[in-house]
């Protein structure tokens, strides 16, 4: 039986396909404006071949659409992509013949936030699982000074609550407070890395934005404000 399907094989030209294993890190973090490396690399049975193939895709962060192929590499020659957000953005920093299917992406922008996934394929080697790395694109420099709006609920026995809605870049947020506790309302999902956080202590309300580089408050007194009502 064995010697019957080793010349089946040889007859036909054909042999079974055989798997390749593809190696991405699982999370990259670059800064805004720089330039972000995707490395990847693979293990292969087989000498490289003319035929081997990378392709790398991406799929934006909160998107439920289908991925986009944003690089693809064959027969020594690579093919950027079309799509108006990589173009002339993506460049081939691989090497085939030692294993790496790397490339790097330049002018990094918040909108690349998402997953970028690797695909290599070297004949016979074709059967792949795909390695996935989630690209985050952080601020280079400190974030701006919160904007804070605080506007009065309800007062009673010289306390109030107060509404506040603090907000920096592309972020923002709304808590409920009283002289000396918040509770977060709403927040929206920041693509350039700021986060914020509002805390009360002594009727002195405190918005934060956060970043890896600084932390910037605005602080506001409610006392002013809980007084006009009590009048």
């Amino acid at each position: 039986m064995f010697v019957l399907l080793v010349s089946t094989l040889l007859i036909s030209g054909t042999f079974p396909a055989t798997a390749i294993d593809v190696f991405t890190p699982p999370e990259v973090m670059v800064e805004n404006g720089t330039t972000g490396v995707l490395k990847c690399t693979f293990k292969s049975r087989e000498v490289i071949s003319s035929g081997a193939s990378v392709s790398w895709t991406f799929l934006a962060e909160g998107s439920d659409a289908s991925p986009v192929t944003i690089f693809h590499y064959s027969a020594g020659w690579p093919y950027r992509s079309s799509t108006p957000q990589f173009k002339e953005r993506v460049e081939w920093i691989g090497d085939l013949n030692e294993k790496d299917a790397s490339i790097k992406l330049t002018k990094m922008q918040f909108s690349d936030n998402g997953t970028y996934a690797c695909d290599v394929k070297n004949p016979p080697d074709i059967e792949v699982m795909p390695a996935h790395t989630q690209l985050r694109v952080v601020m280079k420099e400190a974030p701006p000074i919160p904007q804070v709006r605080v506007e009065l609920l309800s007062s009673a026995a010289g306390f109030c609550n107060v509404s506040v809605n603090c907000s920096a870049n592309d972020i923002w947020a709304s808590y409920t407070c009283d002289h000396a506790h918040c509770t977060q309302g709403e927040i929206t999902t920041s693509l350039s890395g700021v986060n914020i956080i509002v805390t009360a202590t002594n009727g002195i309300i405190h918005c934060s934005s956060s970043n890896r580089v600084d932390t910037k408050t605005q602080s506001v007194p409610t006392k002013d404000l809980c007084k006009s009502v009590c009048l």
